[in-house]
């Protein structure tokens, strides 16, 4: 134990399951906003390093959750589907997981806001994007690869997903089983990425 709290003290950890349980809570309700939450709220206090570290596993557990929930068949024909958008996203996330501790703090807050602010801002105004048929294809690797990007970088990779989802018009119920399964392969990519990246180790 003292040599979990040589990383972080108790204090910053107590402050740090608070903000879980939050993301948690909203994960459950509607489906994503989890890393998000808890990479914005722990780098209030926390270095942007330890946070990725301490969310991939609860990432990749709750992930798994809810895929099981969705249930596998609903899993399977979401990976038919969308199978260039995970490909994509599981790469970039692989590669660009090994620059985290070359960019600084600051930037990386930057990386991570602004998708959520156009997000927002996309939501609040009422406009849905629409993928014609004939353009499906490159939109889902250019999506993948943006989605996959931040998610190395960032831990989370939830806004160009909600986003691509919108633009495909696909159905509020069957967002969650597919959400489930990008964020659930993503998130064992996050942990392989930065097992190799060296950001998550035993002391971490």
């Amino acid at each position: 134990m003292s040599h979990f709290f040589a990383v972080i003290t108790p204090e910053l950890f107590l402050f740090a399951c608070a903000v879980t349980f939050l993301g948690g809570f909203v994960k459950g309700a509607v489906g994503f906003a989890m890393p998000l939450i808890m990479v914005s709220g722990m780098g209030i206090a926390i270095a942007p390093e330890l946070i990725i570290a301490g969310i991939v596993l609860p990432i990749v557990v709750s992930n798994i959750l809810q895929v099981g929930r969705a249930g596998l068949g609903q899993a399977r024909d979401a990976v038919v589907e969308h199978w260039r958008y995970i490909v994509a996203v599981c790469v970039m996330i692989l590669v660009s997981a090994q620059f985290l501790r070359r960019i600084p703090t600051d930037t990386l807050f930057i990386v991570l806001g602004v998708p959520v602010v156009i997000l927002c801002l996309i939501q609040i105004a009422g406009w849905r994007p629409v993928i014609a048929a004939r353009l499906r294809r490159p939109v889902e690797y250019a999506a993948g690869i943006v989605s996959g990007m931040l998610g190395g970088l960032t831990g989370t990779w939830g806004p160009p997903t909600v986003l691509y989802l919108l633009a495909l018009g696909t159905p509020r119920d069957r967002q969650m089983s597919v959400q489930g399964v990008i964020y659930g392969l993503g998130s064992v990519m996050l942990f392989l990425g930065h097992v190799q990246s060296g950001v998550l180790n035993a002391q971490t």
